[in-house]
């Protein structure tokens, strides 16, 4: 059967360009949140504690990933791997090891672990450094310790901010209501702890949210 000529020139462009959105398998899962952007979708899924996947239409990370099934379990593979810190509840270098591709990407705070002389690959930055993966995402390393004892302390840990799918994401990792987080602006997206003794109360993180106003929270 021969296709009529208009036929033929609505199709080419879905051939060309058309492709699943590394995002996709994610939608199965009913923990995702899916938050819209003049570049297309941001999704976001929960796995456990201080674990969950950030994914555009591009790019899929994973951060804090320490469950290997757990990750395994929502089918999508890493582009980025974010850690931001040693703690066992956010670190686990076998778990990394099984997750990453060839082509996946392992960053990590500056922090000293015997576990990372079995990280096979992998980058430190540095508080305020950045990383520009390609023209769509942006990593920076941000400010990550506790103000009332020292857990975790400055230097050692951090938080990250990403520019995805055009929207401005802050993750806080585990951290107290600092100075630097409360001077945050322009925030579209913010992974606030929520966690005592270790981190804050929700009423602590709650205050700073309403001091750096972020869209969603």
């Amino acid at each position: 059967m021969r296709l009529p000529f208009t036929m033929l020139l609505l199709l080419l462009p879905c051939i060309a360009g058309c492709k699943n959105p590394r995002y996709k398998p994610l939608l199965s899962n009913p923990a995702t949140d899916i938050i819209e952007s003049k570049s297309g979708r941001l999704v976001v899924t929960p796995v456990q504690h201080g674990s969950f996947i950030i994914a555009s239409e591009d790019y899929v990370i994973f951060v804090d990933p320490v469950d290997a099934e757990a990750f395994l379990g929502n089918k999508v593979e890493a582009d980025l791997i974010l850690v931001t810190h040693a703690h066992r509840d956010h670190f686990n270098a076998g778990v990394i090891n099984r997750l990453k591709t060839d082509e996946t990407k392992v960053i990590l705070a500056p922090f000293d672990d015997p576990e990372i002389d079995n990280l096979k690959g992998h980058g430190v930055l540095k508080e305020g450094q950045k990383l520009k993966l390609d023209d769509k995402i942006f990593v920076q390393a941000f400010a990550m310790y506790n103000t009332t004892n020292k857990r975790h302390v400055r230097g050692q840990g951090n938080g990250y901010i990403l520019t995805l799918a055009e929207k401005t994401i802050y993750i806080s990792g585990d951290t107290e209501d600092t100075i630097e987080m409360k001077s945050l602006h322009d925030i579209d997206v913010a992974f606030v702890c929520m966690n005592l003794p270790y981190t804050m109360s929700a009423e602590t993180a709650a205050e700073a949210v309403l001091k750096f106003k972020p869209a969603i929270v």
